[in-house]
Order: C-alpha cells, then structure tokens, then sequence
C-alpha cells in the first residue's frame, strides 16, 4: 500500500481540449464552489449567490434559488456605485494583482540573493582582497560596503552585550570601517564579482536584507 503525504498534485492551468474530460472537470468543480459557498454562507452569516453559465446545459445553475439570487443581485445593485465597485475584481484587475506580488517577491529574492553574494565577497576579501575585490563595479563597493558595515555594527552590539563594551569615539571599529571604505574605492571598477569555489560562504541569515 503506498502511503499519502497529503500534497495535492498541482494541476495545469490550461483549457481542455477533450470534451468529456472538460465536462466531468466542470461538474467537479461546479459541485466544489457550491459546497464552499454553502460553507461560506452557513458559517460566517454572510450573503451569496452562484450563476453558472456552462456549454453542457440550456439553463444556468443557480445557487441556492432563482429567487434568492435575484434578491440578492437586487440588494446589491441598490448599494451606491463606490460600494459597488470598491471590491469588484475581474479577471484583468486579478490578473495584475498577482503580478504585482510576484514581482516584489521577485524584487525581495534579488535583494537578498545580492546580500549573500556581498557577504560571500566580503569573506573572501579577508583571505585574497585583490582577487577578490578586483572586479567589483562601484554598485558592488558601495554594496559591499553597507555589508561590512551591518557586520561591525553587529559586532559592537555583542561585545556591548555580553562585556558591557561601550566604544569610545574613533574606536578601531570605526577606522576599520573607513579605512575598509577607502580601500575598496582603490580597485579597478569592473562588472562581475569574482566567486572563489574554494572558499565557503558563511551564513549571513542573522543579518537584516538590503533596504
């Protein structure tokens, strides 16, 4: 016997070409939205109505009655226009809205795949500073830069912590900090970051994102 782990194959979104198939999907589904609905309805006090127009039957499915549909749509339509509209969605208006979250979840990703990228150079420019910085672009100074600075931040925070570390003005944190600065302003400002195989990148998850 082969045991469930309870994950539902994901399903292509695409039409369906076989007409039985499409039919025997339709009513699945169809069955699936009423059920919910009734759910919906029942549990949370709430109003609603289904039509369903379908290429298999003359008439559309209604749900739960012609006559509480047609109460309900009359309700509706005798609410102002801005009530109306306010959380009306169509399929464009839907479709833009999940590219929108998409695309600042792509926007985070990148953010944060060029965080570890910075702390991975950052790391290496302790072992061989100019293999390692050579080829940095002034995007990626100024990148690698805010980087050392959250990690010597981080330091001051734990030293303050846990040895009640207070440093004094012009500590050698912060003329690290600089120097560190003055330094990668130095290279020769290229494109691509140089990635040695050879060198693990440390775990920089404790460390905030780029703004």
């Amino acid at each position: 016997m082969t045991k469930s782990n309870g994950t539902r194959k994901k399903v292509k979104l695409s039409y369906i070409l076989n007409r039985t198939l499409r039919k025997a999907s339709f009513k699945k589904r169809k069955a699936c939205i009423v059920k919910n609905l009734d759910e919906l309805t029942t549990l949370c006090g709430v109003e609603g109505c289904t039509i369903i127009y379908s290429e298999f039957d003359s008439q559309p499915d209604v749900w739960p009655s012609t006559n509480e549909a047609r109460r309900i749509i009359t309700k509706y339509l005798g609410f102002p226009k801005i009530d109306q509209v306010k959380r009306r969605v169509n399929q464009e208006t839907f479709t833009r809205q999940r590219i929108e979250k998409v695309q600042e979840k792509l926007k985070r990703q990148q953010r944060e795949n060029r965080h570890k990228e910075m702390t991975y150079i950052m790391f290496q420019s302790m072992i061989n500073p100019l293999t390692a910085l050579s080829n940095l672009n002034v995007e990626g100074f100024e990148d690698l830069t805010r980087v050392a600075s959250q990690y010597l931040m981080e330091v001051e925070k734990l030293m303050e912590i846990h040895m009640g570390f207070q440093p004094p003005p012009n500590t050698d944190f912060q003329q690290t900090s600089m120097g560190f600065q003055t330094l990668l302003t130095d290279f020769p400002q290229n494109d691509l970051p140089y990635m040695d195989p050879n060198v693990g990148m440390p775990d920089p998850s404790d460390l905030p994102p780029f703004p």
